[in-house]
C-alpha cells in the first residue's frame, strides 16, 4: 500500500511498538500500514462514522488482516475505546481534524488518554493553540515536522507525557522545531505565504485594534524565522 505524503509523514512518526490506536481513521490506510510493516502488532481503528468505517473494513479485508489485528471501533473519539494495556507500548494517533477537535477528544478522556506512551497529532488548524493546549495538559512536543501537499502546508507533531518543550510565541505559533524545519524549500515558502497574508490584511486595514495588535505580533514572529 503507497500512502500519501501526509500519511507517509504521520507514519513516520510512529515508533515501534505492541499497539497502535488510531483515531479518525478513515479509509483505514494508515492502520494498515503500520500493521503490514511489522511497526505495531496490533490496532484499533476508530472513527465516528460508519462509512469510513466500512471503507477501512473493505481495505482490512483486501489485505488479509484478521479482525483480531485490526480492531474497527465506531466511537466519538477515545470514548468507545477501553482504556490501554499498560503493561504494553501504546501509541495513539489522532489526525485529520482542526485543532481543537483534537484537543477536545484529549480532554473529553483526560485520564484515558493520559494512559498512552507516545502521541502523533496532526491538526489541520488552531496550530498555535493546540500546542498551548498540550503544554497545559502535560503533553511535551519531541518533534515536529512540517510538510507541503496539494498546495498546502500540514504539520506532524510528534509528543509525550512530560512538561511543556515550547519557550516562547514562536514556538507556539510554528513549533519548537521551526528552526530545523524552516531550512525545508517547501516550508520556507509555505511559512513565508503566510507572512506575506497577513501583510496583507494589515494593508487593507479596517480591522479592530486587539486584532492588528495580534497580527502585528505574528508578523514579527515570521520576519525573525524567515530572515534571521
Amino acid at each position: 500500500m503507497k500512502l500519501s505524503k501526509r500519511l507517509s509523514a504521520i507514519a513516520d512518526m510512529v515508533e515501534p511498538c505492541d499497539s497502535v490506536t488510531d483515531i479518525g481513521c478513515d479509509h483505514g490506510y494508515l492502520s494498515v500500514w503500520l500493521f503490514e510493516k511489522d511497526i505495531c502488532g496490533h490496532v484499533f481503528a476508530a472513527d465516528i462514522r460508519k462509512g469510513p468505517l466500512d471503507r477501512a473494513r473493505a481495505n482490512r479485508d483486501e489485505h488479509g488482516i484478521s479482525a483480531g489485528d485490526m480492531e474497527l471501533i465506531l466511537s466519538d473519539g477515545l470514548k468507545e475505546l477501553d482504556p490501554p494495556d499498560e503493561s504494553l507500548k501504546n501509541t495513539l494517533v489522532i489526525a485529520g481534524m482542526g485543532g481543537e477537535t483534537i484537543a477536545g477528544i484529549l480532554s473529553a478522556e483526560a485520564v484515558k488518554a493520559a494512559m498512552y506512551d507516545s502521541y502523533v497529532f496532526s491538526p489541520h488548524t488552531r496550530h498555535e493553540e493546540f500546542r498551548r493546549y498540550l503544554g497545559k495538559n502535560g503533553y511535551r512536543i519531541t518533534d515536529e515536522r512540517y510538510l507541503s501537499e496539494d498546495g498546502k502546508l500540514y504539520t506532524v507533531i510528534k509528543a509525550v507525557r512530560g512538561a511543556d518543550s515550547c519557550r516562547n510565541d514562536t514556538d507556539y505559533l510554528l513549533g519548537p522545531f521551526i528552526g530545523t524545519n524552516i531550512r525545508e524549500p517547501d516550508v520556507y515558502e509555505g511559512i513565508k505565504n503566510r507572512y506575506l497574508k497577513m501583510k496583507q490584511l494589515i494593508s487593507d486595514g479596517d480591522m479592530p485594534k486587539d486584532r492588528v495588535s495580534r497580527i502585528m505580533k505574528e508578523i514579527k514572529i515570521y520576519e525573525g524565522v524567515l530572515w534571521d
